[in-house]
């Protein structure tokens, strides 16, 4: 917690591989940032895939980019987490739009649920800014008229009830 709130200032990944090695600071940050490395590389690849880009050259630009050394350098550990876990979102959010697959849809829930109750807030919220402003300007609505939509809206309040308390009950006391 912070000076004079009851807002944590910083979140962690609890629920993280990783965590596993935290007997050892060293082993454990080069294995925390070599698998959120993966997990970029990983995803970004099936992005390309999705869309049939052979020119992969740009995931070397990604994963070098200043703001993975910033998060790496710096004691950003939260955000480069919200940061690598946004590249499977959107592979699953792009890979629902196209084949309409409700797994694809669980997927995402999945991943959204896991980097909400995991990440830092103020960073998320505009990666779900930006999700639901790519929702809205792909103009499809097919999945508002199936059950399973309305499923993981359930799933990700459910998996994400604590936190989402959390902030609105501290919000209510400012």
């Amino acid at each position: 917690y912070g000076p004079g709130t009851f807002l944590p200032t910083l979140e962690e990944d609890k629920l993280s591989f990783p965590n596993l090695f935290l007997f050892n600071h060293q082993i454990y940050f080069f294995i925390k940032y070599f698998f959120y490395i993966i997990i970029q590389i990983f995803f970004l690849n099936k992005i390309f895939d999705l869309f049939e880009i052979k020119n992969k050259f740009f995931i070397f630009y990604t994963i070098f980019s200043i703001s993975n050394f910033n998060y790496i350098y710096s004691d950003d550990w939260h955000t480069i987490f919200s940061y690598s876990i946004f590249f499977p979102i959107f592979y699953y959010i792009l890979s629902f739009i196209k084949f309409k697959k409700p797994k694809d849809y669980f997927f995402f829930i999945f991943f959204a649920s896991y980097q909400l109750a995991n990440g830092h807030f103020g960073n998320i919220s505009l990666h779900y800014i930006l999700i639901f402003l790519f929702i809205i300007l792909q103009r499809e609505s097919f999945f508002f008229t199936k059950s399973y939509f309305y499923l993981g809206i359930l799933i990700f309040f459910c998996i994400c009830f604590n936190k989402l308390y959390f902030l609105t009950f501290q919000h209510l006391q400012f």
